[in-house]
This record gives C-alpha cells, sequence and structure tokens, in this order.
C-alpha cells in the first residue's frame, strides 16, 4: 500500500467533504461535545484553513486540517483536526508533508490538540520528534436546564 498526503485546494473542499464525512463523524463521537460534523466541514472551509487528504494508493482514507496560529512571538502551523482509518500506517507522511507546508510559511512549528486517551498516538507523535509543551484540563460547568422561556442567542452566516 502506498500512502500519500497532498494539499486540497480551497475550491475543492467542498467536493472532498463527502469523501471525509464519515471521518467527521469520528472527531463528534470523540470531542467532548465540542464539535459536531458540520462544524468540521465549517472548519474546512473557513478563511485560512489548510485542508489535506491522505490517500491509500488512490483511496481516501483521511484528512487534516490546519491554520497558521500567530502568536506574539510565534508563529505555528496549527493541526486541529485529523481523522481517518489506518492513521497509525499514514501519519508519519501525512505530518512530514504539514511540516513542509509549515517550513515554506516560515512557521516557528507545528501544533497539534491531541485528545486524552490516545497515548499511542502520543507515543507515535513523539517518535516523529513532538514534545508534550502543555497539558489542558477541563472542568464542566453544571447550568440550570434552559427554560422555553429563556432567550437562547443564535448567529447565522450571512
Amino acid at each position: 500500500m502506498e500512502y500519500k498526503c497532498e494539499i486540497v485546494p480551497t475550491i475543492q473542499v467542498l467536493d472532498l467533504w463527502p469523501l471525509v464525512s464519515g471521518y467527521a463523524e469520528k472527531i463528534e463521537k470523540y470531542s467532548y461535545g465540542r464539535f459536531r460534523s458540520s462544524d468540521v466541514l465549517h472548519q474546512m472551509i473557513s478563511d485560512g484553513a489548510i485542508v489535506w487528504k491522505v490517500l491509500e494508493d488512490e483511496n481516501i482514507v483521511g484528512f487534516l486540517v490546519g491554520k497558521i496560529a500567530e502568536y506574539p512571538e510565534r508563529k505555528y502551523l496549527s493541526v486541529d483536526t485529523l481523522s481517518g482509518i489506518r492513521a497509525d500506517k499514514w501519519e508519519a507522511i501525512a505530518l512530514e508533508e504539514v511540516e513542509r507546508v509549515a517550513r515554506v510559511m516560515e512557521c516557528d512549528g507545528i501544533e497539534a490538540d491531541v485528545r486524552t486517551g490516545r497515548d499511542d498516538f502520543e507515543t507515535r507523535m513523539s517518535d516523529l520528534g513532538f514534545e508534550k509543551e502543555y497539558l489542558v484540563m477541563t472542568k464542566q460547568i453544571k447550568h440550570e436546564e434552559d427554560s422555553a422561556e429563556s432567550p437562547r442567542l443564535e448567529v447565522a452566516n450571512g
């Protein structure tokens, strides 16, 4: 099996969606309620998004979404989304391509969020030269049930 990772031109991202939407549903399942698959689509078509597809031979087996994160003193290519099947077989190839793009864009580094329970992924990332810099801990805030009379803020695009 031959794997390759390619940037998807912005104009082709919507064509890619039907081929990766099932992988986006996996993100929904493991995001602790942070994302729905439609949010991943929005992320993919947002200004500044960089989208890659991963091919096994000529079949799409995964995708990545990143963006440039500019901090006051550093610039990183931030990989926010990585999903697919058999990622352990292709993630090194994909991250080599991410690094190539980061170099071209004169980034200081690459950053990626990794959900808990993925010790195998963390180990493989370490083997590729990534280091754990910080850990994010969360605590959920419980709110009273929304009543039907409570106003809701809705944001619409357009």
